[in-house]
């Protein structure tokens, strides 16, 4: 059976040239090369648990410095299945390590809760600046209050109106 080398359509015996684009079909395809199977790190690698906590964002955080500085990582939380005492704080959740990076991991995270990390030796991860609060005018205040307790008394006569035409 002859075949379209460009679309590798199938062609019946006595057919030369493909339909489609008008090239000669060839007897044979020619064999494509084997791709390289993607390495996956870690597939075959046992995880270990690095933390345990209630804290299921505090781990998604961990996880996401682990990633940048090449440590594969994951958040092990228990399936919600519409029971809420599992949600955010309130259920154990896992992060979880190869066995092979687990003291790297642990150096990571030991620097994170600490606070004495060097924001160069770890990507992902910096210390935000302290930031002086805000001065606020006093003129400022009270100009928001006054704005909101016009606010307030719009809806309120709004509410009213609507209540007096709806009883009649």
């Amino acid at each position: 059976m002859p075949f379209c080398p460009k679309y590798e359509a199938e062609y019946n015996e006595g057919i030369v040239k493909c339909s489609d684009c008008d090239i000669p079909l060839v007897d044979k395809l020619p064999e494509k090369p084997k791709e390289k199977e993607e390495e996956i790190p870690y597939l075959n690698e046992k995880f270990e648990i690095l933390i345990t906590e209630n804290n299921e964002f505090d781990l998604l955080f961990y996880n996401s410095v682990l990633k940048k500085n090449g440590i594969e990582s994951i958040v092990n939380s228990p399936k919600y299945y519409g029971n809420f005492n599992n949600i955010g704080l309130t259920s154990e959740h896992h992060l979880l390590v190869p066995t092979s990076q687990m003291e790297h991991a642990r150096e990571i995270i030991k620097g994170l809760k600490a606070e004495k990390v060097n924001p160069e030796d770890i990507k992902g991860w910096e210390k935000a600046p302290e930031v002086e609060p805000e001065k606020v005018l006093p003129k400022k205040k009270v100009k928001e209050l006054v704005d909101n307790i016009y606010i307030i008394i719009i809806i309120i006569c709004i509410t009213f109106i609507v209540l007096y035409n709806w009883r009649r």
